[in-house]
């Protein structure tokens, strides 16, 4: 072990902040603290020691970040610059107080700002430490993009109780080495890929509702370290938050309280544009009069709180002194209810005038459409909600910051589809400012929304009598597994949009990430999938709307499921890791449906399906697939029955279909079909395609059905592009899969949209599929969440399609069509 080096403590640097090109003074400042005990929260020496895997590049430094999310850290960063100790270890020391939750990471500077990589070769969010004492961190660095990595790496797997009651303690995050997870409905956890030796591990919930673990743990090379931990839960209380506005704040905007909890907005994951905070989830205050504002909120006792006042979010609009400086404010949460009274000294960047921001929404905007702006300062942003003025308009003001050296752009959204087109020209429309001393108003008025042009001619629908089916027949909608923490407000409409369908059932993708290939590590990524409390409040919300709620194991992948198996290691041991992870993954959804009480899952998605079916055509993938794929395949189905009551549904392609010889027929009650593979090679009509897919369902899946006796649900899977007979989108002469054309993925230039070819594909269906009583459920898959979207995706939301999938869902429920 390396001797501990002391050095001063080494000052910030002041920095100019490059920003999409546009020259930004960042203004931060020491943050104002509020109600400190000293007692409970003395001040403490934090001892930061890293070790490199490889010297630095000539010129280069090593600098500490704070990672601080109420300061845009992307746009803002605050650097300690690291002393060397030799050529491989750098320290510095920080002062810091008992009780706080660190986040920080390391980067390299002086020939640029190079942030610290993660296990899949990204720049590392954040670390985090908990600080219970005077601390020495030691950290390893796994590597830089212009240094090499060779580090040996194991894992750490365990479970996470609660003391007391010995119940899972479930999202909790656990982290390491600037590696994170969170645990399972039961509390378990992975985390894969750790540098070998002792590394500190940081144990919390993002709601801040346990007492925060801080342990270390001796990770050795391709073996697992076991830790179960149990955590305390902390008691909570009433803070009540008073504030006043300077006298220039819009009586119609929203004054938001953005904090360091997942209650406050913090999505512990990065946003578009640099943020971390999301606006839609942050607290929004009540008005008590001019410029005077209220909340009430229920914290954790003993929480470092750090939180913000903001007319937008943390970038744009946030409080500001009256010389123009950020300024977090700061307290720990006193174990009595508390009244903490706040002044917001200014809005404004020093020297610049506000402008204002006037915009008519397009006639076609529907009442519960959120109207937001979006700004391009550092890429797109987040959009931010504008404030309707009543009289159909929408205003926001922009106060901070504005001192850029060249315009910025920005665009309009509704429900953070983004974009408005002229109504002539059909071309997007695109608008930019330049702030300076004298204040502006710029009134726009909005063309046509991209991806939104309702049709006023009716939907031509191929019908025919129909006999209402019984009980047991699903009529579903299946959510796109596209997820984003922002969209968490949107579920409510889009679940009464599907339930406006007539549709009975709801199917809800459960993803997780392959968030590593070598080794293969299959598990919950918060910065992509949506959260344990996230799902548990949709299902919620779909079982109160009387919706049947399946939950769907669906795998996703970091770039694309074709990058993953092409740098998949085919070796027995990365198959056997494979196998593993999917089981441990089925097995947590099958867990999750016990607990919130869903009435049934679905395992496998169109990637596992060709893997199931050997359909897969990497090269090389299956040349040493197991023997025994069979049996194991077998293994996880029978494993995820012995532990789930629930309806077991396996999900399979069609085109996969023909190699499974009665796979896992004992073990489910039924096969969910996820699409009809290609309905031709050549383009058609209506008439056409109804002899394909007749025979499809006669020639395939009527003896499937009559050889097992399952359930046999019907995906429908076609995108709104004029090839999709294929039954797979073709791009630079590569087939891939129709998700690849899920929002907020761009329009493909290559391809041509076709909402009349879906509606086509649809009409052929439906009549097909009613004639045949063996179908037990029609799914009209990959159905958006935010709003209705005319892109080129499979959804039917917004679509002509939509119209038809209402007319047969009703017919077949026995709902009036008139």
């Amino acid at each position: 072990m390396n001797p501990l080096h002391s050095f001063p403590l080494a000052k910030r640097l002041a920095s100019i902040v490059l920003i999409g090109g546009l020259f930004l003074q960042a203004c931060t400042m020491e943050p104002k603290r509020q109600m400190i005990d000293p007692a409970r929260h003395p001040d403490v020496l934090a001892t930061f020691t890293v070790e490199l895997s490889s010297p630095l590049i000539p010129e280069a430094g090593l600098s500490l970040e704070w990672v601080d999310p109420l300061a845009s850290h992307n746009l803002n960063p605050i650097y300690l610059p690291m002393q060397p100790i030799d050529t491989l270890h750098y320290q510095v020391d920080a002062p810091v107080k008992k009780g706080q939750l660190l986040r920080y990471r390391y980067v390299q500077t002086g020939t640029g700002y190079d942030v610290e990589l993660g296990i899949n070769g990204l720049p590392i969010p954040s670390r985090f430490f908990y600080i219970t004492e005077h601390s020495h961190i030691q950290d390893t660095i796994l590597g830089f993009a212009n240094i090499a990595t060779n580090i040996s790496r194991g894992s750490i797997e365990g479970r996470v109780i609660l003391s007391g009651s010995n119940n899972p303690a479930a999202g909790v995050l656990i982290t390491t080495a600037g590696i994170s997870t969170t645990s399972t409905i039961d509390g378990k956890f992975s985390l894969q890929g750790i540098p070998v030796g002792t590394q500190n591990i940081t144990i919390f919930s993002p709601d801040g509702s346990v007492e925060p673990l801080q342990q270390q743990a001796v990770v050795e090379a391709d073996a697992v370290t076991p830790i179960n931990v149990s955590l305390s839960a902390r008691k909570s209380v009433n803070v009540t938050f008073i504030v006043s506005t300077p006298g220039d704040t819009p009586p119609l905007a929203a004054l938001r309280l953005f904090g360091n909890l997942s209650q406050m907005g913090d999505s512990y994951a990065g946003l578009f544009g640099g943020t971390d905070l999301i606006q839609n989830r942050a607290v929004t205050l009540s008005q008590q009069g001019k410029n005077k504002y209220l909340a009430v909120l229920q914290l954790p006792v003993d929480s470092e709180i750090q939180y913000i006042y903001s007319l937008g979010d943390t970038f744009w609009n946030r409080e500001t002194s009256a010389k123009g400086m950020f300024s977090n404010r700061v307290f720990f949460v006193p174990d009595k209810d508390t009244e903490i009274e706040d002044q917001v000294e200014s809005w404004e960047t020093v020297n610049y005038q506000p402008i204002t921001f006037q915009f008519l929404p397009p006639a076609t905007t529907s009442a519960t459409d959120h109207i937001q702006i979006q700004f391009n300062a550092y890429g797109w942003m987040d959009p931010l909600d504008m404030w309707p003025v009543g009289d159909g308009t929408y205003e926001f003001q922009l106060f901070s910051p504005l001192n850029f050296s060249k315009s910025v752009d920005y665009r309009f959204c509704r429900s953070e589809i983004c974009g408005t087109k002229d109504t002539e020209t059909q071309r997007d429309q695109l608008f930019s400012f330049q702030a300076g001393a004298s204040a502006l108003v710029l009134p726009i008025v909005g063309g046509d929304w991209t991806g939104w042009q309702p049709s006023v001619e009716p939907t031509t629908v191929t019908t025919e009598q129909t006999e209402p089916r019984g009980e047991g027949f699903h009529t579903a909608v299946e959510l796109s597994p596209s997820y984003r923490a922002s969209w968490l407000r949107y579920y409510d409409a889009a679940l009464d949009s599907a339930a406006n369908l007539n549709a009975n059932t709801l199917i809800l993708p459960i993803p997780w990430t392959f968030r590593s290939y070598n080794p293969v590590w299959l598990d919950l990524d918060i910065s992509q999938n949506p959260s344990i409390q996230d799902t548990s409040v949709m299902i919620s919300h779909a079982r109160n709307k009387g919706l049947k709620v399946y939950l769907m194991a669906v795998s996703q992948y970091p770039s694309s499921p074709m990058t993953f198996w092409e740098e998949f290691s085919k070796t027995e041991s990365h198959w056997d890791s494979w196998f593993v992870s999917v089981l441990n993954f089925y097995q947590s959804t099958a867990h999750l449906a016990t607990a919130t009480g869903a009435d049934g899952i679905i395992l496998g998605d169109n990637v596992i399906s060709s893997i199931l079916g050997k359909t897969n055509k990497t090269a090389g993938i299956f040349d040493v697939y197991p023997e025994n794929s069979f049996q194991r395949w077998d293994d996880i189905f029978s494993k995820v029955r012995d532990e789930y009551t629930g309806k077991v549904l396996l999900a399979l392609n069609f085109d996969d279909l023909q190699n499974q010889n009665g796979l896992l027929s004992n073990s489910i009650d039924g096969f969910y079909i996820l699409n009809l593979g290609m309905i031709s090679d050549t383009p058609g009509n209506v008439a056409g395609y109804t002899e394909s897919i007749a025979n499809k369902l006669d020639e395939t899946l009527a003896p499937l059905q009559s050889s097992t006796g399952k359930e046999i649900w019907l995906g429908l899977d076609f995108p709104a592009i004029t090839s999709a007979y294929l039954g797979f989108v073709e791009i630079s002469g590569q087939s891939m899969d129709t998700s690849i054309l899920d929002f907020p993925a761009p329009n493909q230039p290559e391809l041509v949209k076709s909402l009349q070819e879906q509606a086509n594909l649809y009409n052929a269906v439906f009549p097909e599929a009613n004639r045949r009583g063996w179908i037990n459920g029609l799914v009209t898959r990959k159905y958006l969440v935010p709003d209705n979207n005319q892109d080129q995706s499979s959804s039917v939301r917004g679509k002509p399609a939509a119209d038809i999938v209402w007319y047969w869902f009703s017919s077949m429920t026995g709902n009036p069509t008139q």
